[in-house]
Protein backbone atom coordinates (compact mmCIF):
# COMPACT_ATOMS: atom_id res chain seq x y z
CA UNK A 1 0.00 0.00 0.00
CA UNK A 2 3.07 2.58 0.62
CA UNK A 3 4.23 2.30 -3.28
CA UNK A 4 1.12 3.36 -4.01
CA UNK A 5 0.91 6.20 -2.05
CA UNK A 6 4.21 7.85 -2.89
CA UNK A 7 3.66 7.24 -6.48
CA UNK A 8 0.13 9.26 -6.25
CA UNK A 9 1.98 11.67 -4.20
CA UNK A 10 4.49 12.24 -7.37
CA UNK A 11 1.25 12.20 -9.59
CA UNK A 12 0.15 15.47 -7.84
CA UNK A 13 3.58 17.56 -7.41
CA UNK A 14 5.44 16.78 -9.86
CA UNK A 15 3.98 19.30 -12.04
CA UNK A 16 3.99 21.82 -9.22
CA UNK A 17 7.86 21.24 -8.92
CA UNK A 18 8.67 21.31 -12.34
CA UNK A 19 5.70 23.80 -14.74
CA UNK A 20 7.66 23.62 -17.57
CA UNK A 21 6.88 19.77 -17.72
CA UNK A 22 3.03 20.78 -17.56
CA UNK A 23 3.24 23.57 -20.05
CA UNK A 24 4.76 21.71 -23.11
CA UNK A 25 3.40 21.70 -26.44
CA UNK A 26 1.80 19.24 -28.24
CA UNK A 27 3.88 17.13 -30.59
CA UNK A 28 3.55 19.08 -34.21
CA UNK A 29 1.23 15.92 -35.68
CA UNK A 30 -0.01 16.60 -38.93
CA UNK A 31 -3.80 17.05 -39.72
CA UNK A 32 -6.14 14.80 -41.50
CA UNK A 33 -7.21 17.26 -43.92
CA UNK A 34 -2.94 17.81 -44.73
CA UNK A 35 -2.54 13.55 -44.86
CA UNK A 36 -5.60 13.85 -47.25
CA UNK A 37 -3.91 16.67 -49.32
CA UNK A 38 -0.39 14.40 -49.08
CA UNK A 39 -2.05 11.71 -50.04
CA UNK A 40 -3.84 13.05 -53.18
CA UNK A 41 -0.70 14.59 -54.30
CA UNK A 42 0.92 11.65 -54.45
CA UNK A 43 -1.49 10.03 -56.11
CA UNK A 44 -1.61 12.25 -59.04
CA UNK A 45 1.79 12.73 -59.19
CA UNK A 46 2.34 8.91 -59.65
CA UNK A 47 -0.18 9.40 -62.39
CA UNK A 48 1.30 11.75 -63.77
CA UNK A 49 4.32 9.85 -63.75
CA UNK A 50 2.70 6.73 -65.59
CA UNK A 51 0.32 8.51 -68.09
CA UNK A 52 0.85 7.70 -71.41
CA UNK A 53 -1.77 10.16 -73.57
CA UNK A 54 -5.97 9.79 -73.96
CA UNK A 55 -7.01 7.45 -76.82
CA UNK A 56 -9.14 10.43 -77.42
CA UNK A 57 -6.40 12.79 -78.98
CA UNK A 58 -4.07 15.20 -78.48
CA UNK A 59 -6.15 17.59 -77.35
CA UNK A 60 -8.15 15.05 -74.62
CA UNK A 61 -4.28 14.42 -73.60
CA UNK A 62 -3.42 18.14 -73.30
CA UNK A 63 -6.72 18.50 -70.96
CA UNK A 64 -5.72 16.03 -68.89
CA UNK A 65 -1.54 16.76 -68.48
CA UNK A 66 -3.14 20.21 -67.25
CA UNK A 67 -5.53 19.37 -64.82
CA UNK A 68 -3.15 17.19 -63.25
CA UNK A 69 -1.04 20.11 -63.20
CA UNK A 70 -3.86 21.79 -61.57
CA UNK A 71 -4.25 19.07 -58.98
CA UNK A 72 -0.30 19.08 -58.40
CA UNK A 73 -0.39 22.88 -58.18
CA UNK A 74 -3.29 22.40 -55.42
CA UNK A 75 -2.08 20.25 -53.19
CA UNK A 76 1.64 21.83 -52.96
CA UNK A 77 0.11 25.02 -52.32
CA UNK A 78 -2.55 23.71 -49.39
CA UNK A 79 0.86 22.12 -47.88
CA UNK A 80 2.87 24.95 -48.61
CA UNK A 81 0.82 27.28 -46.43
CA UNK A 82 0.22 24.83 -43.86
CA UNK A 83 4.45 25.18 -43.02
CA UNK A 84 5.41 22.26 -44.62
CA UNK A 85 8.06 23.77 -46.62
CA UNK A 86 9.65 25.53 -43.67
CA UNK A 87 8.63 25.01 -40.19
CA UNK A 88 6.92 22.06 -39.47
CA UNK A 89 8.69 19.56 -37.24
CA UNK A 90 9.83 15.77 -38.08
CA UNK A 91 7.00 14.15 -36.76
CA UNK A 92 4.44 15.99 -39.17
CA UNK A 93 7.16 15.54 -41.40
CA UNK A 94 6.97 12.07 -41.61
CA UNK A 95 3.60 12.08 -41.49
CA UNK A 96 2.86 13.81 -44.42
CA UNK A 97 6.20 11.82 -46.23
CA UNK A 98 4.14 8.75 -45.63
CA UNK A 99 0.41 9.78 -46.63
CA UNK A 100 2.02 10.33 -50.38
CA UNK A 101 4.19 7.11 -50.53
CA UNK A 102 0.67 5.45 -49.67
CA UNK A 103 -1.36 7.59 -52.36
CA UNK A 104 1.66 6.93 -55.26
CA UNK A 105 1.12 2.94 -53.53
CA UNK A 106 -2.38 3.04 -53.91
CA UNK A 107 -2.77 4.85 -57.30
CA UNK A 108 -0.49 2.26 -58.68
CA UNK A 109 -2.53 -0.73 -57.21
CA UNK A 110 -5.88 0.81 -58.62
CA UNK A 111 -4.37 0.90 -61.88
CA UNK A 112 -3.84 -2.39 -62.83
CA UNK A 113 -6.72 -3.05 -61.12
CA UNK A 114 -8.20 -1.33 -63.40
CA UNK A 115 -6.51 -3.13 -66.16
CA UNK A 116 -7.92 -6.48 -65.03
CA UNK A 117 -11.67 -4.68 -64.49
CA UNK A 118 -11.08 -3.69 -68.35
CA UNK A 119 -10.41 -7.14 -69.11
CA UNK A 120 -13.20 -8.82 -67.48
CA UNK A 121 -15.90 -6.20 -68.66
CA UNK A 122 -14.94 -6.35 -72.20
CA UNK A 123 -15.78 -10.25 -72.55
CA UNK A 124 -18.76 -10.64 -74.59
CA UNK A 125 -21.05 -11.16 -71.70
CA UNK A 126 -20.31 -8.30 -70.11
CA UNK A 127 -20.12 -5.92 -73.48
CA UNK A 128 -24.19 -5.07 -72.61
CA UNK A 129 -23.35 -3.53 -69.27
CA UNK A 130 -20.24 -2.33 -69.43
CA UNK A 131 -20.12 0.80 -67.25
CA UNK A 132 -22.05 -1.25 -64.56
CA UNK A 133 -19.27 -4.59 -64.73
CA UNK A 134 -16.49 -1.81 -64.36
CA UNK A 135 -18.13 0.24 -61.36
CA UNK A 136 -18.64 -2.90 -59.52
CA UNK A 137 -15.10 -4.44 -60.31
CA UNK A 138 -13.26 -0.91 -59.23
CA UNK A 139 -15.53 -0.96 -55.69
CA UNK A 140 -13.73 -4.72 -55.04
CA UNK A 141 -10.18 -2.73 -54.96
CA UNK A 142 -10.08 -0.18 -51.64
CA UNK A 143 -7.06 1.11 -52.78
CA UNK A 144 -9.47 2.32 -55.72
CA UNK A 145 -12.22 3.72 -53.04
CA UNK A 146 -9.61 5.45 -51.23
CA UNK A 147 -7.95 7.03 -54.87
CA UNK A 148 -11.29 8.09 -55.26
CA UNK A 149 -11.58 10.23 -51.76
CA UNK A 150 -9.07 13.24 -54.06
CA UNK A 151 -11.98 13.59 -56.42
CA UNK A 152 -14.65 14.43 -54.21
CA UNK A 153 -14.70 18.12 -53.56
CA UNK A 154 -16.35 17.69 -50.33
CA UNK A 155 -13.67 15.81 -48.89
CA UNK A 156 -11.04 18.63 -49.97
CA UNK A 157 -10.30 20.74 -47.50
CA UNK A 158 -8.90 23.74 -49.54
Amino acid sequence: MRPRMIWLALAFTLPLISPSIAQQRPADLASDPELLAAYCLGRVQQEAATFKGSLLGPDASSKIKAEMESRTNRFKQYLHAKGYSSIRGPIALDGITRASIQGRNDQTTCYSHAHSCVATCSKPENKVRYNECMNDCMRLERACAAVDRCFDEAQLPF
